[in-house]
C-alpha cells in the first residue's frame, strides 16, 4: 500500500490556501490556476511568469485587430479571431487521463485543453482584452461566457468557440445528459471562481484516478478541501483516498470533522458506522 508524505506541504498550495481565505469575488481564477500547475508540475515563479506573459502577448495580439474606441463586440469578435481562428485554440485530440490537460501553462503551451481549461484561458485573455467573462458549470459540459451590456454570449472554446443560444444548449444538455435533466436557464449563470477551482481539481483527480496515481490523486484532492473546507462531500472522499493510502488516522480525523458539521441523520449513522470500522481496524469503503 502506497504511503504519501504530506508532511512537507508545497509553497503553492500554502499560496492557493491564502487565495482561499478570500471572498469569492476576490479569488483569481488564472491565480489558482497557475498555483495548482506549480505543484503537479514543479513549476517556479519564472516559469508562471512565462506562462503569464504569453497570455499578455496573446491579449496585445487582440488588441492590434481592434479599431480606434472599440465596443464590446469588436472585442468579442477580435478575440475569437485570435483565440480561434490564428492559434486554433480548440480540444481536438486531447487526452482525458492525460493531467497536462487540465494545466493552464500546458494548454496555452498546447493549444489544446479539455472543457473548463480552455474556458480558463479563454477567461484569462478575455479579461486581458477589458471583456466582463467567467465560467459556467454547464452539465457534462464546461463552457465560457461574456456578459455584454445587458445581454450574454456563451462561448464553447473546446469546439473552436462556437457561440450557442439556448435552443444550441437545449441539444446539449440532451447529449451530456440523456434527455434526463430539464433545461433551465439557471445552467448559465456564472460559476464563482472557488467553483471553477474546485472542478478543475476534480477533474485532475480524476485523471490521476484512471492512471492508477492514487498519491496525487489526494494532493489534488487535498486542495479541493482547502477551497472548501466544511464540504461534507468532499472531507469523506479525502477519507476515503487516506484509508487506500494508509492513513487511517487521517481518515478518521476527517471523518470525525464530517460528524461536527452535523450531516442529515442517515448520513450520520453512515459515517459513525465508518468510525466503529476504522476504530477496528476492519477494511471500510466510502
Amino acid at each position: 500500500m502506497e504511503f504519501v508524505d504530506l508532511t512537507e506541504e508545497h509553497p503553492a498550495r500554502r499560496a492557493l490556501g491564502d487565495l482561499a481565505e478570500l471572498h469569492d469575488e476576490k479569488i483569481d481564477i488564472v491565480a489558482g490556476s497557475l498555483l495548482i500547475a506549480a505543484e503537479d508540475l514543479g513549476l517556479d515563479e519564472e516559469d508562471l511568469e512565462c506562462c503569464i506573459g504569453r497570455l499578455d502577448d496573446i491579449s496585445r495580439q487582440v488588441g492590434g485587430l481592434l479599431p480606434d474606441d472599440p465596443e464590446p463586440a469588436d472585442r468579442l469578435a477580435s478575440l475569437h479571431s485570435v483565440l480561434f481562428g490564428e492559434l486554433d485554440l480548440s480540444g481536438d485530440d486531447v487526452d482525458i487521463d492525460d493531467p497536462g490537460s487540465f494545466m493552464l501553462p500546458v494548454v496555452v503551451e498546447r493549444r489544446r485543453g479539455l472543457p473548463i481549461s480552455l474556458a480558463v484561458m479563454y477567461i484569462a485573455v478575455a479579461e486581458r482584452c477589458g471583456l466582463r467573462a467567467s465560467g459556467v458549470a454547464f452539465p457534462g459540459h464546461f463552457l465560457a461566457r461574456c456578459d455584454i451590456d445587458d445581454g450574454m454570449v456563451l462561448v464553447d472554446p473546446f469546439n473552436g468557440g462556437r457561440t450557442l443560444d439556448v435552443g444550441d444548449c437545449r441539444e446539449l444538455l440532451a447529449a451530456t445528459s440523456g434527455e434526463e435533466e430539464e433545461f433551465d436557464m439557471s445552467l448559465l449563470q456564472s460559476a464563482s471562481p472557488r467553483s471553477v477551482l474546485t472542478t478543475l481539481l476534480a477533474g485532475l483527480r480524476g485523471s490521476y484516478l484512471r492512471r492508477s496515481d492514487d498519491g496525487r490523486a489526494l494532493l489534488a484532492h487535498e486542495r479541493m478541501v482547502l477551497l472548501n473546507p466544511t464540504s461534507i462531500v468532499l472531507l469523506r472522499g479525502r477519507a476515503s483516498l487516506y484509508w487506500r493510502l494508509g492513513r487511517p488516522d487521517r481518515a478518521l480525523r476527517d471523518l470525525e470533522k464530517v460528524l461536527s458539521l452535523d450531516p442529515y441523520p442517515d448520513e450520520a449513522a453512515q459515517v459513525s458506522l465508518a468510525i466503529k470500522r476504522l476504530r477496528t481496524e476492519k477494511p471500510w469503503v466510502n
